[in-house]
């Protein structure tokens, strides 16, 4: 799938992390390299809540939800980049279930280097607020870095009306992913 270039891949839960590196082994993909951490807005640790219905639904943050709480080691995405001597960043993809404002806050050398950087990020509104996030904080970052804010899924321009109506609404389940391009 990936023949050119490197893939960088990083899942903070163990036992995600354990099938991510069998798939790479069995699929021989000597250009993935694989980390297991969390991304977001500051280096050190932190908890990991896990959610044992849904393992695509763990959270760096605590919603009361009575989760098993694990330690995992917490990264920027632009201090992951320095330490693995990356000089070229194409495309980053991330889901971080609400923490996704403090991953963009953590790659902003990232983002300055990389003038045509493709990213694609779910936009929550209801799971920045839990995670301590202002949403429009989160659009007006998008706009002071000069991206165009797209549906991932249709590739068609957004209305940043919508994001905004998102936002108003704040109901637990309405999300979309996004294409920001410059």
């Amino acid at each position: 799938l990936f023949t050119k270039g490197n893939v960088v891949a990083i899942e903070p839960d163990p036992e995600n992390f354990s099938f991510l590196k069998k798939n790479k082994n069995i699929n021989g993909l000597e250009n993935l390299l694989i980390h297991q951490l969390a991304i977001s807005d500051f280096c050190g640790s932190g908890s990991l809540f896990l959610n044992s219905e849904n393992r695509g639904d763990h959270r760096i943050y605590d919603e009361d939800e009575k989760r098993i709480e694990i330690q995992v080691k917490i990264i920027t995405l632009d201090s992951l980049i320095q330490t693995n001597l990356i000089s070229k960043v194409d495309i980053v993809k991330f889901d971080t279930q609400g923490a996704d404002f403090k991953v963009l806050n953590g790659m902003q050398k990232t983002i300055h280097e990389n003038p045509n950087l493709l990213i694609f990020v779910e936009f929550w509104p209801w799971g920045l607020l839990s995670a301590g996030d202002d949403p429009k904080l989160m659009i007006d970052f998008i706009k002071e870095k000069k991206f165009r804010i797209f549906n991932a899924e249709t590739k068609k321009l957004i209305n940043l009306k919508v994001l905004y109506k998102m936002i108003s609404h704040n109901r637990e389940r309405d999300h979309i992913n996004l294409m920001l391009k410059r």
